[in-house]
């Protein structure tokens, strides 16, 4: 049954014990009807605070740590908009989901469905598919957002993109575990010198022929080549977004 495999998290507050770096830095500007699918989510008393992907006109995937200390019935989400404050299509969440394997600690399995009390249409606004082929290393993600673009600095105030090539999962594994952490099956990552997704990026889209094969998760810092920036593996997760939208 649905209800035994994912968490309802409606009105649920999780109180966060990680600290992923919700991390776009270097890029570009764009306006949004180049990534029309990249959605906005804002908190009634923090605002802006992660990115996601409309895959469907009432469902939204992000990452599930993006939601630990908040209520959904405080978020709303923003769609065809380009820059933090401007309207476009807006509408507040009805209810949430993560999977039951969603670990705090370790970040597995850092997905999340939200299903939208209204349908985001109009304007610009587009949906996504999910991703429909197996990724190698070297294809190049489009990750775009409004996350910081250094490490330290402030928001960019209009969406940005970058693209950064997928990295072997052996080197991935290898640079982690010199960190002294341990990637899971559900995380994949991208790197190149000076462009990364960086801190309230998190949630956002990583694309690949036109499809969402990523998700923005964590890493530490951002742009540092000893800890490429971590994504999670839309081909891993695919079934559980299936499973809730068929629901």
């Amino acid at each position: 049954m649905l209800a035994q495999e994912i968490c309802s998290i409606l009105l649920l507050s999780i109180v966060a014990t990680i600290s992923a770096q919700s991390r776009i830095l270097g890029g570009e500007e764009i306006n949004v009807d180049k990534a029309p699918y990249v959605v906005q989510l804002h908190h009634k008393r923090d605002g802006f605070f992660c990115g996601g992907a409309l895959v469907a006109p009432r469902y939204v995937v992000t990452a599930a740590h993006c939601l630990e200390g908040y209520q959904l019935t405080d978020i709303r989400v923003v769609a065809g908009a380009t820059s933090l404050g401007e309207e476009g299509v807006q509408s507040r969440v009805e209810d949430g989901f993560m999977p039951a394997e969603y670990d705090v600690d370790t970040v597995d399995m850092d997905v999340a469905v939200l299903k939208l009390a209204e349908e985001l249409r109009g304007g610009v606004v587009k949906t996504i598919g999910l991703c429909s082929e197996l990724l190698e290393p070297g294809n190049l993600l489009q990750i775009s957002g409004w996350g910081r673009v250094t490490e330290n600095g402030d928001l960019s105030k209009n969406l940005r993109t970058v693209r950064v090539p997928l990295l072997p999962r052996e080197e991935c594994v290898l640079r982690y575990k010199r960190l002294g952490e341990n990637l899971t099956k559900s995380m994949m990552c991208a790197f190149t010198e000076n462009k990364d997704a960086c801190t309230s990026d998190s949630g956002g889209p990583a694309v690949f022929g036109g499809e969402l094969c990523g998700i923005v998760s964590w890493s530490f810092g951002c742009g540092h080549r000893q800890a490429p920036g971590i994504y999670t593996d839309i081909n891993e997760v695919k079934w559980f977004i299936e499973q809730v939208m068929e629901s």
